[in-house]
């Protein structure tokens, strides 16, 4: 009989243990888990503003707001600037103006009080970064949570201004000469008509063109 109280005691013991470890298993806090996920895609959409620079107007201030990035919550724009351009030179007709923007990684709360946190990582280049009204020149990985890129705007339409002071050269014969003009495109197209039959159009960067032969 002892034997026999003693084993049922043991199981007894046993039995509360395990009881105890389960209500203190069951009474302990759920710890919140926080998780990292890599950011594989880029998308940056110039706004209308920058779309519509107009020939002859100064560059001006940029901020954060001409560029957007969709219904992305993965990260955002947190800076801009102008590249090799300032804010004091007037645009010309075919002007690509370069721009600098600095987008940092967001990170969001779960319904479950998790945290998940976004980073960038690995390499950035056209494949993954998708530019709207622009193109990318380049893509630098500060850190997981800083990404810089470089972004050329498209160029500016109008008409390029007509050449200058277009005449013969007095000094050699069936030569024209003529100046640039100061919105114009460094090319030029050049004919020459006789009795309004164009005998020959040309192509050329230089300021003077020898006609003689032609003539």
């Amino acid at each position: 009989m002892i034997r026999f109280f003693q084993n049922t005691g043991k199981r007894l013991g046993l039995s509360l243990a395990f009881m105890a470890t389960m209500l203190f298993s069951l009474s302990m806090p759920a710890f919140a888990k926080d998780s990292i996920s890599n950011i594989n895609m880029i998308r940056i959409k110039v706004e209308e503003r920058l779309r519509n620079l107009d020939p002859g107007d100064s560059l001006g201030n940029i901020s954060e707001g001409d560029f957007s990035t969709g219904d992305s919550d993965k990260y955002h724009v947190d800076a801009v600037q102008w590249v090799d351009s300032g804010n004091a030179g007037d645009i010309t007709v075919g002007s690509t103006p370069k721009v600098q923007l600095y987008l940092v990684a967001d990170s969001r709360d779960k319904s479950n009080g998790d945290t998940l946190y976004y980073q960038f990582f690995g390499a950035y280049n056209s494949n993954n970064v998708r530019v709207t009204n622009g193109t990318l020149i380049s893509a630098k990985r500060i850190s997981s949570t800083e990404l810089e890129l470089l972004i050329q705007l498209r160029a500016v339409q109008g008409q390029y201004s007509m050449a200058d002071n277009l005449q013969w050269d007095s000094n050699s014969l069936g030569r024209a000469r003529w100046t640039a003009p100061e919105n114009g495109s460094g090319v030029y197209e050049v004919s020459l008509f006789k009795e309004g039959r164009r005998l020959a159009k040309i192509t050329t960067d230089a300021l003077s063109l020898n006609f003689f032969i032609l003539g």
